[in-house]
């Protein structure tokens, strides 16, 4: 008979081995780092400024480093990853991939900044369990999704003065 799976791509066997919470974030987290890398391509190849270009190729390297430990940390603990952008990224990724010029900075810079956010509260929860594994993890990557967040805004603040992030289309949302 087949294995019957739940939600989390763990199987009812090794779901003893692993609590809900920790699979959703760690597949979440690899989904994150997947698209912080599709973006990063597009911001080395896209963007307008060298900074923008260089923080895409910062985002690019250090989330390919992340995602290789979350991979080795998803094996330990038997979770399955995805191999290809959850819906939500994919749809996000198609919208960034429409724009060009100041406008692509604009949105890049919007979307990435939003997706910190987010990452650091899901990174400040994760520190929070029990698995000291995961922990380990969380505690030991959360540095470098706080200096990309740091990054990505000082960028903001050189653009904004600089006038280079201000586009004259009414906001793209």
């Amino acid at each position: 008979m087949g294995e019957k799976e739940n939600v989390n791509n763990v199987s009812e066997e090794e779901h003893a081995m692993v609590d809900d919470h920790i699979a959703a974030f760690i597949i979440q987290a690899a989904d994150t780092r997947m698209m912080g890398i599709e973006q990063g391509k597009l911001a080395k190849e896209r963007g307008t400024t060298e900074e923008i270009r260089a923080y895409g190729e910062k985002i690019i390297q250090d989330q390919s480093k992340v995602l290789e430990e979350l991979k080795e940390l998803a094996e330990k603990k038997k979770v399955r990853l995805p191999k290809a952008l959850s819906n939500r990224r994919t749809h996000g990724l198609y919208e960034l991939r429409s724009e060009n010029g100041r406008f692509f900075d604009k949105k890049f810079v919007r979307m990435i900044t939003l997706d910190h956010k987010h990452d650091l509260r899901q990174f400040s929860r994760a520190k929070k369990f029990s698995d000291p594994e995961v922990r380990d993890f969380v505690v030991n990557n959360l540095p470098v999704i706080e200096s990309h967040l740091e990054d990505i805004e000082q960028i903001v603040q050189t653009e904004k003065s600089s006038g280079s992030l201000s586009v004259s289309r009414n906001d793209e949302e």
